[in-house]
């Protein structure tokens, strides 16, 4: 239940106007074979865009300290901020926190409370990146492979949004 709720999160995330998905679109558009498009669209991922590893590797931290060794972040902490939602918790990311057993969710809610009070930012909130790191920690899912969860939930996105955009430019 929860790796299928899991999936259409981050299927809801790769339809919207992202760095991964805009690469996408764009090859598309340049008629580049799927391949090719889905290649690009990998190559966005991690440190800026779905920092998933890094995520992992702070919430684990947190977990385990309560607290963040500087050296795991700098001025921004994988797994927090949206481009969509300014001083709000994004809703679809929210809805799949919503889902994780209890204690993972209270893991969240201090983590949450954690960074805001830390990095001085009360309109600081979980993002997908977040949302994945929780996961992976109830799920038992290593942070070196936890990308591959995220690719599991874009990837038929991914490919709707390469077929609405591809224009065959007709060089085969």
């Amino acid at each position: 239940m929860i790796y299928e709720k899991f999936i259409e999160m981050h299927t809801e995330m790769a339809f919207r106007n992202n760095a991964s998905s805009s690469i996408i679109r764009a090859m598309a558009n340049l008629g580049k074979p799927l391949n090719d498009a889905i290649a690009a669209g990998l190559m966005t991922l991690d440190t800026i865009h779905a920092p998933i590893r890094s995520a992992c590797e702070c919430f684990n931290a947190f977990e385990h300290d309560g607290a963040l060794n500087a050296s795991y972040c700098g001025r921004k902490v994988p797994g927090f901020g949206s481009s969509w939602f300014k001083n709000e918790p994004d809703p679809v990311v929210e809805k799949f926190l919503n889902e994780l057993d209890d204690e993972v969710l209270n893991v969240v809610t201090r983590y949450n409370g954690y960074v805001q009070d830390m990095w001085n930012k009360p309109g600081l909130f979980p993002n997908a990146a977040l949302a994945t790191a929780a996961f992976a920690f109830q799920e038992n899912i290593d942070p070196v492979t936890a990308m591959s969860k995220v690719i599991l939930g874009r990837i038929d996105a991914w490919v709707s949004i390469y077929s609405d955009n591809y224009l065959d430019r007709g060089f085969n």
